[in-house]
């Protein structure tokens, strides 16, 4: 290999950022998602508590603002789930996305959690 090859070869392996890289922006990405998550449940539970409240119409089906809360949480740990299940293909990742999906679909047909 010539130093040409060499340094092709290492700018196509680069290309995404060097493994530090990757490592801290998919660290700042996970972490992100969790403050979401969390901020979603916190809310949930002050709805539960009747510190806040209302209603949510939603293709003209109405829902109690705590159950809408809980639904884009559950509904969006799942799709957290769901991507780390297709990316890793661990069986862990997929139990807990049909978890949290049958979670959603649970709110959504009973209209009560």
């Amino acid at each position: 290999m010539d130093k040409d090859e060499i340094l092709l070869r290492s700018k196509n392996e680069n290309r995404h950022g060097d493994e530090r890289e990757m490592q801290n922006r998919e660290k700042a990405e996970s972490f992100g998602n969790w403050i979401v998550m969390v901020i979603l449940f916190i809310l949930a539970l002050l709805a539960d508590a009747g510190v806040v409240g209302g209603e949510v119409i939603i293709n003209g089906r109405t829902f109690l603002f705590k159950d809408f809360a809980w639904l884009l949480g559950f509904i969006g740990l799942g799709c957290e789930f769901g991507a780390k299940f297709y990316y890793t293909r661990k069986l862990r990742w997929l139990l807990l996305c049909l978890l949290f999906t049958a979670g959603s679909i649970a709110i959504t047909v009973t209209d009560s959690f």
